[in-house]
């Protein structure tokens, strides 16, 4: 099945990132294996300057704060 995901944060120097995307999971009910999925993409994503930034052109430095995650799943 899959999930599509968003994740929204902050960085260093005020930056702010936002990921979007989706995954296939085996198992909608273990929440622990999605988390770890969704964060292991969104650092990917984050590090290899494939986010959205909030001032383009500007280093995304972490450390990096998550102030939105939410996750579901696609019908």
């Amino acid at each position: 099945m899959t999930i599509k995901y968003e994740v929204k944060g902050t960085a260093a120097d005020d930056n702010t990132w936002e990921v979007t995307g989706q995954l296939d999971v085996l198992a909608i009910h273990d929440f622990f294996h999605i988390c770890n999925m969704v964060g292991r993409d969104v650092f990917m994503r984050i590090t290899e300057g494939r986010a959205v930034f909030g001032q383009p052109g500007t280093s995304c430095r972490g450390p990096y704060q998550i102030t939105k995650f939410s996750w579901e799943k696609v019908e």
